[in-house]
């Protein structure tokens, strides 16, 4: 099943070995695009965005090179047996640290929306629920969580016609540096319950020997604590 479904997916994601974006996914980073302001804005800006110009040029170069990583990394986990079956029990829940514009969630939710519809076809899933997912967005860039708010509840509203069987019950924002949030992500765990997946993303800049790496390294241990099911991407 699961050789098959990887497969089915690939076809959808990756036709002739050439990545592309969903019609929705799209549609959707256009229109926030043309939303932006355009101005020539330095290059730390462009990979760290921290105004609407920033953010333009961030979405413009750098949002479908890292969704486009984040699926490849992640496709074969969530058409494999395991995630197979949690879906068949569990909804889903994803912490992005170091989120930026939730790029990363949405290659998560793509996908995910791909499997359920692609399980459908093959008449696999034994319980036909709607599958319910919810976000934890951490960075410390209000521009990022704001906009990354907007794409994902944008997603959902754009693709509810062919993403029936997935439904978005909430995203939740923490706007503080990693490992500082450590303390109310394990909040949210007690609360909500596991992590199906947690995404490491630009969770190092600025990196001092000092303090940078060695908080980063506390922080991914106080993880190994939490549901050993839960799948961490660095």
């Amino acid at each position: 099943m699961s050789n098959e479904l990887y497969e089915r997916i690939v076809e959808e994601l990756c036709p002739s070995g050439n990545w592309q974006l969903g019609n929705a996914m799209e549609k959707l980073l256009r229109l926030q695009i043309n939303r932006l302001p355009q101005r020539a804005v330095p290059e730390e800006e462009v990979r760290y965005p921290t105004s609407p110009a920033g953010m333009r040029a961030f979405l413009d170069t750098f949002f479908a090179r890292h969704y486009f990583q984040v699926q490849n990394s992640l496709l074969e986990y969530l058409t494999s047996e395991d995630f197979l079956e949690l879906l068949n029990t569990q909804n889903v829940s994803v912490l992005d640290i170091g989120a930026g514009p939730a790029v990363a969630s949405l290659a998560i939710t793509d996908i995910v929306a791909r499997v359920i519809r692609q399980l459908s076809e093959m008449n696999w899933r034994s319980n036909s629920r709607t599958i319910k997912i919810r976000y934890v967005l951490n960075d410390t860039a209000n521009i990022c969580l704001g906009t990354g708010q907007e794409l994902i509840r944008n997603y959902f509203k754009l693709s509810y016609k062919e993403n029936r069987g997935l439904s978005h019950v909430g995203t939740l924002s923490l706007e503080k540096e990693f490992p500082a949030s450590i303390s109310q992500i394990r909040r949210i765990y007690r609360n909500l319950g596991f992590y199906s997946i947690i995404i490491l993303s630009y969770v190092v800049n600025p990196l001092s020997e000092e303090q940078g790496f060695a908080n980063t390294i506390r922080g991914l241990l106080l993880f190994e604590k939490l549901n050993e099911r839960t799948v961490n991407i660095r």
